[in-house]
């Protein structure tokens, strides 16, 4: 029997999101089946929207 797809969303672009993205390629051969990956983000791609100072020792 085949694996059946699984979604995940990732909310946010910022560090932690690309860092998260970054992690699951890696290891992607680990997970069973398809994952398909839902990026969202209110800020346009590119430069986007800078994290705040505040958070970036949280990140």
């Amino acid at each position: 029997m085949a694996a059946e797809a699984r979604s995940l969303a990732v909310i946010g672009a910022g560090p932690s999101g690309i860092g998260l993205l970054e992690r699951l390629s890696a290891n992607a051969a680990e997970f069973p089946g398809d994952l398909v990956v839902h990026l969202i983000d209110p800020y346009p791609a590119g430069p986007g929207r800078v994290c705040p100072r505040s958070r970036r020792a949280k990140t």
